[in-house]
């Protein structure tokens, strides 16, 4: 057997042993995310049947207990109320991360003050911020602060990170949310003190499957971080020394 014909097998084998750990490698990414898919759709459907599991018993309840109190009886159709509005929104969230993921989304650029839809959301989630102690405040952040965005794109993604920190920083948290210049860009960070999120489950938050263990299936975050790549941006989250949580993202100026 001469030397090239020995060189040439050897390259055959070699190339066959690279072939295979792709393959290998492909195949475990491929079960790794078959894996992720079914955890994610498990999630999901406790996290719909939950609430669809208690509006039906709380209907059930009012249909039989004829001579309710009033206020009982009211007390019982604010819960069904907002089970069905939960309900309602993962659905939403769903159909819009489908969306997201079948194409980019279609922007509607436009200038405007970053304090304008920042400030819409701030009042949407009053109520539910002064019930938990949340308090809020800004640094950096003024009407010359203008970007170049979609508004409703970018009052989605504040809407999902303030009311992360609402309902999941704990009672008493603090947020701030500050705005700095970056090199033609408004580079957004949203720190809390509250009692943070582990490092493993921060490592998954943004992916499309990720299984939360009952406490929401992380579609908002998943949305969050395709709507800021969408604008040339990345969604970063990071767990702070002591507690809290971070995350960041910006915006082109505009």
């Amino acid at each position: 057997m001469t030397d090239a014909l020995v060189l040439v097998l050897v390259g055959l084998c070699l190339g066959q042993v690279v072939l295979l750990r792709r393959l290998r490698a492909e195949k475990e990414r491929v079960e790794k995310l078959e894996g992720a898919r079914r955890d994610f759709l498990a999630d999901v459907s406790h996290n719909l049947g939950t609430p669809l599991a208690a509006v039906l018993g709380w209907t059930e309840l009012l249909l039989e207990a004829k001579d309710m109190p009033a206020a009982e009886r009211v007390d019982k159709l604010h819960r069904i109320a907002r089970d069905v509005q939960y309900v309602s929104k993962t659905v939403k969230q769903l159909l819009d991360l489908s969306r997201l993921e079948a194409s980019p989304p279609e922007l509607r650029l436009e200038v405007f003050p970053l304090l304008e839809p920042l400030m819409e959301v701030v009042e949407s989630l009053a109520e539910a911020a002064a019930e938990n102690g949340t308090k809020l405040s800004f640094d950096g952040i003024s009407p010359a602060c203008r970007v170049r965005a979609d508004r409703v794109r970018v009052r989605e993604v504040l809407q999902v990170l303030l009311e992360n920190v609402v309902a999941h920083a704990g009672k008493n948290a603090s947020a701030v949310v500050a705005v700095k210049a970056q090199e033609g860009r408004w580079l957004v960070t949203l720190t809390d003190d509250g009692i943070g999120i582990e490092t493993g489950r921060l490592n998954h938050l943004q992916r499309r499957f990720f299984p939360s263990g009952g406490t929401g299936a992380g579609l908002g975050l998943s949305i969050a971080h395709r709507l800021v790549a969408a604008h040339g941006g990345v969604l970063d989250l990071a767990q702070l020394t002591g507690g809290g949580t971070q995350a960041t993202f910006s915006l082109p100026q505009g």
